[in-house]
């Protein structure tokens, strides 16, 4: 019945919170990563704009005289001003931005990790590959195998 329902979810919840072999699964998720700037950084119009516009366009290829042309800036003025308010280059912020989706389509669809790699905006697998692996740890397969690992756990 419903009720029951509610009360074994919230019985698992307890049980997860009270647990100290919970890892996290996630570094971050595609909507937490932009959070995380918006909140450490005091947010200017110049880089909200840059936060929407890759927001917008992560998943096709970008270059960075765009975005500096859309900010009345040069792409070495550009590439120094995000860098300062975001501690990295913009490179690795799209890389992460790009792994952080491909993160949640790995979990929350069935796509062939080839689908999710071009949806998240790689152009081939290889560099999918070897991103993934860098900021997660784990190859894509082995991320989403574990993921269903940790959700089974949990059911029984």
């Amino acid at each position: 019945s419903p009720p029951n329902r509610l009360i074994s979810l919230l019985d698992i919840l307890i049980k997860i919170s009270e647990s100290e072999e919970t890892t996290s699964i996630l570094s971050s998720t595609f909507e937490e990563t932009q959070g995380q700037y918006i909140n450490k950084i005091k947010m200017s119009n110049r880089i909200n704009t840059i936060f929407e516009y890759v927001t917008n366009n992560f998943h096709r290829k970008i270059y960075v005289n765009e975005i500096a042309s859309i900010l009345n800036m040069s792409v070495t003025s550009f590439s120094r001003y995000f860098k300062h308010c975001t501690r990295k280059p913009f490179s690795i912020y799209l890389i992460e931005i790009r792994i952080s989706y491909a993160c949640k389509l790995l979990i929350q669809t069935d796509l062939s990790i080839s689908q999710i790699c071009f949806e998240s905006g790689f152009e081939n697998l290889s560099n999918f590959y070897k991103f993934f692996k860098k900021i997660m740890g784990v190859v894509p397969k082995e991320y989403r195998s574990r993921f269903y690992l940790h959700e089974q756990d949990l059911l029984n």
